[in-house]
């Protein structure tokens, strides 16, 4: 990443940045821009992607496309899932008037109805919703012509926009929100959104999956809840969750060959990353805490395989003058909970 593409993704570094009165932050930021600068970091940009930038900078520079948010002149932004939860009621046709919202979303689809409506989908996590641009209804507004014709020029699958306007039913029964501004660019894709991934490709670039596979996420969103329900059950039996050191002297708590490091202002010591948490909740239990737990990532250098990472998260709890028949029945209520949320 040059320092041109640098300013135009932060046009305030333009101002020039102070010195910094700790070293370590400049440290930590010369590491950031040389991880930055890395070739390998960056993906190539195609003959398409080229035409785009240069267009891009031929129609007035690239500041324009990433701006600073801005409150107080695109109102506070509603989450698509809200706003589909807000005005489900809406019947065909119907434009609420009353209210106006703003709505962020990355562009999955766009389409063109003349040259006078343009209807584009944005989504925001989980929930799709739709933007419905009338030229018509932007022009009595203020809009001019050359805005709308960029706008058109702008639009693309994988740009972050920002919708302005009333809510609205179309007479095809989408829940859409009818523009009065014209619609603010956020980040335009300079790569295009693929329409499908190879296996090798997913495993590697998962950002990437997780954009053109919708349900990629699931898994993820998937194990949020489930640690959601385990922490939240663990509450519930007053245990403290807690977190203990990653690197350590020496690894113990369990038999596993654990990954060796060294610390800068430690030359001469060896650490390891943890391979269980269990020696220190024994050592919080010891030291009166009572009952707690760890819900954090552990690590044993022992090969991978279709059932074993290197890299795991796993979780221990502890509970004082309880015996094996109690932590049975503990454990037994903690599976069929979890299966039946």
């Amino acid at each position: 990443m040059n320092s041109s593409i640098c300013q135009f993704l932060r046009p305030c570094l333009r101002k020039g940045v102070k010195p910094t009165a700790r070293a370590a932050h400049a440290r930590f930021f010369v590491a950031v821009q040389r991880q930055l600068s890395t070739p390998s970091q960056r993906a190539p940009l195609t003959t398409t992607d080229k035409e785009r930038l240069w267009k891009l900078q031929e129609d007035g520079g690239l500041e324009d496309y990433y701006p600073r948010l801005d409150s107080k002149t695109r109102g506070s932004p509603v989450s698509a899932k809200s706003f589909a939860e807000r005005y489900a009621g809406l019947a065909a046709n119907e434009v609420n008037k009353d209210e106006t919202c703003t709505v962020y979303g990355r562009v999955s689809s766009y389409r063109f109805a003349g040259s006078r409506l343009v209807f584009f989908d944005l989504r925001d996590g989980q929930t799709t919703m739709q933007g419905f641009c009338n030229f018509g209804v932007l022009k009595k507004a203020g809009v001019p012509q050359d805005q709308w014709d960029r706008f058109k020029r702008l639009l693309r699958r994988g740009d972050w926009f920002s919708i302005t306007g009333h809510p609205t039913r179309t007479s095809a029964g989408e829940l859409s929100v009818l523009a009065t501004q014209i619609p603010q660019t956020i980040s335009l894709a300079l790569h295009q959104i693929p329409p499908g991934l190879d296996p090798e490709t997913r495993a590697r670039h998962r950002h990437v999956d997780l954009i053109v596979n919708e349900k990629a996420g699931d898994t993820l969103r998937l194990r949020h809840h489930i640690e959601k329900y385990l922490c939240n059950f663990l509450d519930d039996r007053d245990f403290v969750k807690v977190n203990t050191p990653l690197l350590t002297a020496g690894a113990g708590g369990a038999v596993a060959r654990p990954f060796e490091t060294k610390a800068t202002e430690l030359a001469d010591t060896t650490l390891n990353l943890r391979i269980a948490p269990e020696l220190w909740l024994k050592r919080l239990v010891v030291g009166n805490m009572g009952r707690v737990y760890e819900l954090g990532p552990a690590f044993r250098n022992e090969g991978v395989d279709a059932t074993h990472n290197p890299e795991f998260t796993i979780l221990e709890f502890y509970m004082p003058f309880a015996n094996l028949e109690d932590l049975i029945s503990m454990t037994e209520d903690m599976f069929c909970g979890l299966a039946e949320t």
